[in-house]
């Protein structure tokens, strides 16, 4: 090859290498195309950055009015945010649009249902749940919710018809639950004096779950308003046996029907019966040592109050129990003393059953939480 045909290619391959290199230089220099705001607030709740989440959230509704999901987002993150009024505007403004896709359609309601039981407005969550399951009716976040509700107003037979249908979505049964709501609609037939009815309840509730505690307890008021004493005493004794557990809710009622027999005696007995079973009750131990002070034994009732407060010295009814004893014992500065450690404890007036999950208080005993909806925590 000539001198200048070499020249020729050697000038093309130095031209080729610095546009290849000027191309890549460009290519680098590109900046990359920036996240949207959208796209940054989705990243924001995956991380858990919900105030982040919440000002990018914002900015998209801001630029793009038509991005349903990015409203729905934003009203879900500010009712988790305590905002519950705002939320629910949000969502109520979707309603109003011509949403085509039902799906779509359905996200809104059910974010609206979340934010009416947040707020304790539940006819209107009820409403709004309502418009969901006739979109979707096996919408079981809904269905839960719903549920959640009707236990709220104490609409029972409302509350089991969720659960009924909740059961065959699930394919799986809860018949403990079933027959909890069968009691309570028994429990509040027998108030209105409906007593054939609530009979009929319990025992629907015992059909469904044969360890129902309160189907038994509430059978028992039954038997004794029907003068059938000896039957409500054993029933209530079996709950007492059977569910050391709950033995206290059945002490008071055992008592009287025992006083009203002429066999108190019989309760002594009971008690230290249950006491050797489950020698740190301390319901049984206290009731126990009520007892022993009526019958003049105030020796062995004071050692009682102690042996619990041995092992749960924040038992408040014990340390209470205490204090009278000391009190009538003429022990004054003893009954000071304790009074003072009481009062540092105690808040406010101490009722008689506790939520031991989240410490909800009731005056009387309920198997289902009002505050945290955990069940069987009201136990001593």
């Amino acid at each position: 090859m000539s001198d200048p045909g070499i020249l020729i290619l050697l000038l093309l391959a130095v031209f080729l290498a610095v546009a290849i290199y000027s191309l890549s230089r460009k290519k680098k220099a590109k900046p990359a195309e920036s996240e949207s705001p959208y796209t940054k607030a989705l990243n924001c709740l995956i991380s858990g950055s919900n105030d982040d989440a919440l000002r990018f959230l914002k900015e998209t509704v801001h630029r793009d009015s038509q991005n349903i999901d990015a409203y729905l987002k934003l009203g879900d993150l500010l009712r988790k945010q305590g905002q519950v009024e705002k939320a629910t505007q949000i969502h109520r403004d979707l309603t109003v649009r011509p949403l085509a896709d039902g799906k779509l359609k359905e996200a809104v309601y059910e974010s609206l249902v979340e934010d009416f039981v947040a707020s304790a407005k539940y006819p209107s969550a009820i409403l709004a749940g309502e418009k969901v399951l006739d979109l979707n009716k096996k919408n079981v976040k809904v269905l839960k919710l719903l549920g959640r509700v009707y236990e709220n107003l104490k609409q029972w037979d409302k509350a089991c018809e969720i659960e009924e249908e909740l059961e065959k979505l699930s394919g799986s049964k809860e018949p403990g639950r079933l027959a909890l709501y069968k009691s309570w609609i028994g429990r509040d037939l027998l108030r209105r004096k409906r007593i054939r009815e609530a009979k009929k309840a319990f025992k629907d509730a015992l059909r469904l779950d044969g360890d129902c505690v309160p189907a038994f307890l509430y059978l028992g008021d039954i038997y004794r308003e029907d003068g059938r004493i000896d039957r409500a005493i054993t029933l209530w004794k079996g709950i007492a046996s059977r569910f050391p557990g709950m033995a206290y809710i059945v002490f008071d009622r055992l008592e009287k029907a025992l006083f009203e027999k002429g066999r108190f005696g019989e309760m002594m007995e009971f008690y230290e019966e249950l006491a050797q079973r489950n020698p740190k009750d301390s319901s049984t131990l206290l009731s126990l040592a009520t007892l022993q002070k009526k019958r003049g034994d105030k020796n062995e009732a004071l050692r009682l109050v102690r042996e619990v407060l041995e092992f749960e010295p924040e038992n408040e009814r014990a340390r209470a129990e205490l204090i009278m004893l000391y009190h009538e014992d003429g022990r004054n500065d003893d009954a000071y003393r304790e009074a003072a450690k009481l009062a540092e404890k105690l808040k406010k007036e101490n009722e008689k059953y506790r939520c031991r999950n989240c410490g909800n208080r009731s005056d009387e005993p309920l198997w289902r939480c009002p505050s945290c909806l955990q069940w069987d925590t009201y136990l001593e």
